[in-house]
């Protein structure tokens, strides 16, 4: 008689892969309740590239937001016009998102008065990536320990700007 697999209990804010128990840790999102929300889940295990689009000056603020997770899935958040200045940060082999910080708030003479993320800043065992306009309410995950992953975002985007980010730390 063939024995039953034993799969330990799940708990609010665990993840079980392949019979391990996970840690996760939600941090944010940080920004602004304008929008519509998205979740890219909490099953990935790094992140490959991002790319992101951002607005320079008085209007400044951080636009569309995608993702390549280490998996090879993609997620895309759209949001802005061809105004917008779209950069791609491809990350090394053994490279991997340390915090992600930046600053929120409303933009001077938008149509909307509405929070969003003006600037992004990502950091990461090798490197600093920052764009957008450092105005606003400042914000910071904590710094994401070797042991663990980015297992997803977490956000809020309209229009013009994302609104919100955060992430799930999976340890």
């Amino acid at each position: 008689m063939a024995q039953a697999l034993k799969v330990p209990k799940q708990f609010p804010g665990q993840l079980i892969c392949g019979g391990v128990v996970h840690q996760l840790t939600l941090h944010g999102p940080y920004g602004g309740n304008g929008g519509t929300s998205w979740n890219d889940g909490t099953t990935h295990n790094g992140v490959r590239k991002i790319i992101l689009s951002y607005k320079k000056g008085e209007s400044g603020g951080i636009g569309t937001f995608s993702v390549i997770y280490s998996d090879g899935t993609k997620t895309e958040h759209k949001s802005g016009d061809n105004t917008y200045t779209q950069v791609t940060i491809e990350l090394d082999p053994g490279e991997v998102i340390e915090k992600l910080s930046g600053y929120t708030g409303a933009v001077p003479g938008a149509l909307t008065t509405a929070e969003v993320v003006r600037s992004l800043t990502i950091k990461t065992n090798q490197d600093t990536y920052s764009y957008g306009v450092k105005e606003g309410n400042a914000f910071s995950t904590p710094t994401i320990p070797d042991d663990s992953t980015i297992a997803g975002f977490v956000g809020r985007t309209s229009g013009d700007y994302l609104n919100a980010i955060g992430l799930y730390e999976k340890s």
